[in-house]
């Protein structure tokens, strides 16, 4: 970066340099409270500016190098023009806070560098709401000075994502993307009073079955079971509300594959990061889902937009031997069922808040599809098609200790047609009136029964011996 470029940059000329503003009260929080944000939004500015610069001229600097460059330059020209130092400190949490601003989310990266928080809510940039493992509750500090600049923030972040950037604007006020840490945010903004946004974390990216086992999400029996059916290639839904931990199941479902399957995973956002376990997943064909741009086509669609049921439908085409959905939410519930109709042992998670109800869920969705899919079709591909529904429930208690939350399995249920080609249930694990975790309760249909016993005899690959079930 050269010094006459710097010089002629607006934010070190001193006929626009603006006198700093009144320094924020003294905090016990994090760093940030010591950092002028006014400032590092124009260095954030400039860095992407200096970025580009460098990327016409044929320059392949990464981003980490412009930064340090960037505010380098900015401390020399401090000492320059106003002869005033910056101290090694400052200039270290000023480098730190232009990092967070350009690579990640800014005021918000500290929690996100927080192992112990799970979720967090902004509703406005002032009232943010942290939620930590355990369920615990905590308002902590403002992250932008404004509404206004909440929303240029996640502006710069949606736009700033490489091939998969969103726009968010008054034109497209719904925002959801993947943050580079894997975390998932949505926002929305123009269509609420003030700008909302909620990211979530997914703190166990390597997790197995035992390891929910020792966290008490299931017992040794459920796990030895789920394990059996995932290795002998059942088809299993993983249904449950918001934040029981399905996408964490359904990793540690995946967990239990060979190594050298082929999967194919197709997602909204990246979440399960199979195909970066290659110690564990070594043939990974992972897919996501792309917005388009532009106004909408007369059927709905916009230019450049790749949705889910697309992607499901030319899955196949990859001679999978798996078939991963990370949530199944609109018309691709249909092209699930065509395609795993070739495809053995597809797994994916559903909004439900029981395993009927996910069944009921899955149906309606397939209507969507349009008028050729019937109820009644749609009920005869359930049960030609899916083994296996394995609800996840969650529970939020309160005592002295404050807010927690509890994950657990509270059901799994074996599907087979029932009467007049209705759905039919076998409750295999149900939870005790009062209780949380499913118990054995009833046998598998003879013939699901006859395709696990072998690998229910069998102790689950890569993890501890656990118990097989005993059913009443």
């Amino acid at each position: 970066m050269s010094e006459n470029l710097l010089a002629r940059l607006p934010i070190f000329a001193p006929v626009t340099t603006k006198s700093a503003p009144e320094a924020p009260a003294p905090s016990t929080q994090d760093h940030k409270t010591t950092v002028d944000w006014n400032q590092v939004r124009e260095l954030r500015t400039l860095v992407a500016k200096e970025h580009s610069r460098l990327l016409e001229q044929g320059d392949e600097s990464d981003m980490s190098t412009v930064i340090r460059a960037v505010v380098k330059a900015h401390t020399e020209a401090e000492l320059e023009l106003k002869g005033r130092s910056v101290s090694t400190e400052q200039q270290d949490l000023l480098l730190r806070a232009v990092r967070d601003a350009v690579l990640g989310l800014g005021r918000l990266q500290p929690l996100l560098d927080d192992d112990s928080v799970e979720n967090i809510e902004l509703h406005g940039c002032d009232r943010v709401v942290v939620e930590y493992q355990g369920g615990a509750l905590r308002q902590v500090d403002p992250v932008a000075e404004s509404d206004e600049e909440l929303i240029d923030d996640l502006n710069f972040l949606a736009a700033s994502t490489g091939v998969n950037a969103r726009e968010f604007s008054t034109a497209q006020p719904l925002l959801d993307m993947r943050l580079p840490d894997g975390s998932r945010l949505a926002a929305s903004m123009a269509i609420s009073p003030r700008p909302q946004v909620t990211v979530r974390r997914h703190r166990l990216r390597r997790v197995s079955l035992a390891d929910l086992v020792a966290r008490r999400m299931m017992s040794e029996q459920a796990a030895a079971f789920l394990s059996a059916a995932v290795r002998a290639q059942k088809t299993i839904m993983v249904a449950g509300p918001q934040g029981a931990g399905k996408t964490t199941l359904l990793r540690a479902l995946c967990g239990e594959m060979d190594r050298w399957e082929s999967v194919g995973t197709i997602e909204t956002e990246h979440e399960l990061h199979l195909h970066e376990l290659t110690d564990q997943h070594y043939r990974v064909r992972a897919w996501e889902a792309r917005t388009g741009s532009g106004e909408e086509r007369p059927d709905g669609s916009r230019a450049g937009e790749i949705t889910l049921d697309r992607l499901t439908e030319s899955a196949w085409r990859h001679n999978l031997d798996r078939l991963i959905l990370g949530e199944v939410r609109g018309r691709e519930a249909a092209a699930l069922m065509k395609v795993i109709s070739g495809v053995q042992g597809a797994m994916w998670t559903i909004h439900a808040p029981s395993a009927r109800q996910a069944v009921d869920r899955m149906v309606t969705l397939m209507l969507e599809a349009g008028p050729h899919v019937t109820v009644e079709f749609a009920r005869r591909q359930v049960n030609a098609h899916v083994d296996l529904v394995v609800q996840v429930s969650a529970s939020v208690s309160h005592n002295r200790a404050g807010r927690s939350r509890s994950r657990y399995v509270s059901e799994i249920a074996a599907i087979e047609e029932g009467e007049a080609g209705s759905v039919g249930f076998t409750d295999v694990f149900s939870a005790d009136p009062g209780e949380q975790l499913a118990k054995p309760r009833y046998a598998p249909p003879p013939r699901l029964l006859s395709d696990l016993r072998p690998f229910l005899e069998d102790t689950p690959r890569d993890s501890t011996p656990m118990r097989s079930p005993q059913w009443h």
